[in-house]
């Protein structure tokens, strides 16, 4: 999440003491920096509250941190739902 990533380097944070904050390690944080992985709703929590609420749960959930995901013919569907 990109917005995280803004947040740490605004607040002079490195991502191995903002995960040793909220428990969780480096290469975490590294990974929902980098939106290679979605953290728990327990995380998203506490992410909150160690960003004093400038890092939301609705921050987590808007547009620019969903995947899209492939549309496949294959499997049925109504492609006018995507377009």
């Amino acid at each position: 999440m990109k917005k995280l990533g803004t947040y740490l380097k605004k607040a002079g944070l490195s991502h191995k003491a903002f995960g040793e904050a909220i428990g969780v390690k480096q290469a975490t944080i590294n990974r929902y920096v980098n939106g290679d992985r979605f953290p728990s709703q327990e995380i998203i929590l506490k992410i909150s509250q160690a960003t004093a609420g400038e890092i939301s749960p609705a921050d987590w959930f808007s547009v620019e941190n969903i995947t899209p995901v492939a549309f496949d013919a294959t499997i049925g569907g109504d492609r006018s739902l995507i377009e």
